[in-house]
This record gives C-alpha cells, structure tokens and sequence, in this order.
C-alpha cells in the first residue's frame, strides 16, 4: 500500500492535483458528475422496478444536481492560467449598472439597513 501511494505521489497527475486548484475543482466536479449519473440510473430503475414514485422523485432530484454540476462544469475554465489572471484582473466594469443616487448615498453611510 506504501509502494502503491509512493508512486501515485511521484507522478506529474499527482503533482499538478495537488498544486493547481482550478484542475482540483475540475477533478471534484467530474467525479460528483459521474456518482450523480450512476445515482440517476440506479434510482430511476429501481423506481420502474417497485413502481415507487419516491425512488422517481429521487432520481429527478439526481437528475437536477447534475445539471447543476454540469453547468458548473461549463463554466469552470480548462486552464488555471485563464482563470487566475480573471480573478486578478478582477470584476469587469463594463457590464455594471449605474448605481441610483439613493444607493450611492446609502453606500456611504453605515451600511445596509440590516446591520443598524
């Protein structure tokens, strides 16, 4: 068992697993992707098999929490460089609405009006 980690550690998968956050993620979302759809799957037959409209509702839930990661998926860049210099760039100002007075105002007093 040892031997077996010993080696996973020293190979370049391993490495850039470990050091690229963004590729962490991507691994993360494959793998609940792919236990969601097995989910699906199993739920929906053993709903068709018992006529259990319980097992249904579990696999629409299933069925829901992978679109969620697929779209997450779709979002999620390839390549950790594009998403870094994205977060260092920071938020784009082009696609902000102008703040109504009444917010700039309320901007710089105390805050919102659940933190009185």
């Amino acid at each position: 068992m040892k031997k077996t980690l010993r080696r996973l550690r020293s190979t370049a998968f391993w490495s850039r697993y470990r050091s690229d956050v963004h590729f962490q993620n991507r691994i993360s979302l494959h793998v609940g992707l792919t236990v969601n759809l097995a989910y699906i799957v199993l739920k929906l037959i053993m709903g068709v098999c018992y006529r259990s409209a319980w097992f249904l509702s579990l696999a629409v839930y299933y069925l829901l929490l992978a679109v969620m990661r697929l779209s997450l998926l779709r979002g999620t860049p390839e390549n950790g460089e594009a998403a870094a210099s994205a977060c260092r760039r920071g938020p784009s100002t082009q696609n902000r609405l102008p703040l109504p007075e009444t917010a700039k105002k309320r901007r710089r007093g105390r805050g919102s009006f659940l933190f009185l």
